[in-house]
């Protein structure tokens, strides 16, 4: 698996006649389908509550997530299943939520849409993102509207069809809302995958965390359930380096 993914790269870095669409480009360019992501991240957080944070995320396609945030206790556990979001401390049911307006569904949302996958779902509808539009260091877009969703979201590559750059309405809580920017760097192989290992996270113009990977799991195995009890999300080891 890990040799056809570095082919796959390189065969799409290295042929100047590979130009199909770029959506199609981008998932050979970081190594192909990813249906799924186990991420132990290190953040220091500029805004709201500000300091060291260590969280992790899984994502399983097309839109299922957890966000699971260390504590000096239990951890805190935000999930949504596709349906609803359930926040929990260490494995307690704390609260639930289904409406279309509930934080984390927004923050899910967003994740899939940097997947890049969830957007060949049917309904998805990806474009061009016009020239004016893109960031420094980019060199082409996408602007992407999910079925029944209100919010346009803007995605950057660069010249080897890296995705460099992610935009869109985003509920934070707690640390705010508002049009979200990512600005991803520091690509590294993780697993047969091209991963950035640095994300600055913006909430409209001011930056309020740089978060940095120590550790990814491509893939995961998740149980049926596992967005519904955070006692079943998959690990994700850091090594001792990091």
């Amino acid at each position: 698996m890990l040799v056809a993914r570095l082919l796959g790269v390189a065969l799409v870095l290295g042929s100047g006649c590979a130009r199909g669409p770029l959506l199609d480009r981008a998932i050979a360019a970081r190594g192909g389908a990813l249906d799924g992501l186990v991420r132990q991240v290190a953040a220091e957080v500029r805004e709201g509550f500000p300091g060291a944070w260590r969280w992790r995320t899984v994502f399983q396609v097309p839109d299922r997530y957890c966000w699971s945030i260390e504590t000096t206790r239990d951890p805190t556990h935000y999930c949504f299943d596709g349906t609803v979001v359930r926040a929990f401390t260490g494995a307690e049911l704390i609260s639930t939520d289904a409406s279309p307006s509930a934080p984390l569904r927004s923050h899910a949302l967003f994740m899939a849409v940097v997947n890049l996958d969830a957007l060949r779902a049917p309904g998805v509808v990806v474009t061009p993102l016009p020239a004016a539009e893109l960031p420094p260091g980019a060199t082409e877009g996408l602007a992407a509207v999910l079925p029944g969703e209100p919010s346009r979201y803007r995605l950057a590559f660069d010249a080897d069809g890296l995705l460099v750059w992610a935009a869109g309405t985003v509920d934070l809580d707690p640390f705010g809302r508002g049009d979200l920017q990512a600005r991803f760097s520091d690509f590294r192989a993780e697993h047969g995958v091209v991963l950035p290992h640095r994300t600055e996270w913006l909430l409209g113009t001011e930056t309020f965390a740089d978060e940095r990977l120590l550790a990814a799991c491509p893939d995961p195995t998740l149980a049926a359930d596992a967005f519904r009890d955070p006692t079943k999300l998959p690990a994700c080891p850091v090594p001792d380096a990091r």
